[in-house]
């Protein structure tokens, strides 16, 4: 009796060093993603407000920030001194929501996880290739950028493959499909709105998706708080697991019962 109990004390302690471990992952991932808008933000604000910057926020591109030179392009003036400084923010927030996705794959399933994880790949190549010296490398960095993270918000609010995205899904639907229909509406031979303004509204729309699943992982806060994801009892309410306990795939689940 007394061996079988220090065996479970060992067993009990080994479970919570393994959940404290997956709780840490899941919190690095939450900073990473805060860490990157952060950046964005910042460099963003300082590109702008270098002097001899020419942007006019309804008609120039985000992107025009890092070009090079100062030129005509499309009938808008471009022009940023800061342009090093935008293009190293940028290439940084896509490495942090590069990892940022990796981390969290395990809260946020394959789709969405891997929509951020493309998201910063987009980024840093958006970053390392400028629209004037590579303009095609540019364009597919943008689309991964603001394409694919719309797409996997929306699949997760459609279809979210773990517990914990049954939470918020309205919210992360709403925002993720507004994005799209922006990225759509820029691409109509006579747009509505200007693109600088289309796609200013497209990054708020991710930017604040990504920040209000993240801030759902702050101690206490949001669905979950630090207990970890919910997962789907057998008559389908919602019940909150132990913190050794993992979110299942929604496979698995179905398997199970």
């Amino acid at each position: 009796m007394a061996l079988r109990s220090r065996a479970s004390g060992a067993g009990g302690r080994g479970a919570d060093r393994a959940s404290a471990e997956v709780a840490l992952r899941d919190r690095l991932g939450a900073v990473a993603v805060l860490a990157g808008v952060g950046v964005f933000v910042t460099v963003f604000a300082l590109a702008v407000r270098t002097p001899g910057t020419a942007y006019v926020w309804h008609l120039n591109m985000v992107s025009d920030l890092g070009d090079r030179s100062c030129h005509v392009r499309d009938a808008r003036w471009i022009c940023s001194p800061g342009h090093v400084l935008f293009n190293s923010g940028l290439i940084l927030t896509g490495g942090l929501l590069a990892v940022a996705g990796s981390l969290l794959l395990r809260l946020w399933g394959r789709i969405l996880a891997g929509s951020v994880v493309v998201m910063g790949v987009g980024l840093v190549v958006a970053g390392l290739f400028t629209a004037t010296d590579h303009g095609a490398i540019h364009l597919v960095g943008v689309v991964l950028a603001l394409v694919a993270p719309g797409l996997g918000l929306l699949w997760s609010a459609a279809r979210p493959e773990t517990g914990w995205l049954d939470s918020h899904r309205v919210v992360r639907g709403l925002l993720g499909g507004a994005a799209l229909l922006l990225a759509a509406e820029s691409r109509l031979p006579d747009a509505v709105l200007p693109r600088g303004a289309g796609e200013l509204g497209i990054v708020f729309f991710l930017v604040s998706a990504l920040v209000v699943e993240a801030m759902r992982l702050r101690p206490g806060g949001g669905a979950g708080g630090s207990q970890g994801p919910t997962s789907r009892s057998a008559d389908g309410t919602a019940a909150t697991p132990s913190a050794s306990q993992s979110p299942v795939p929604r496979s698995a689940a179905s398997a199970d019962r």
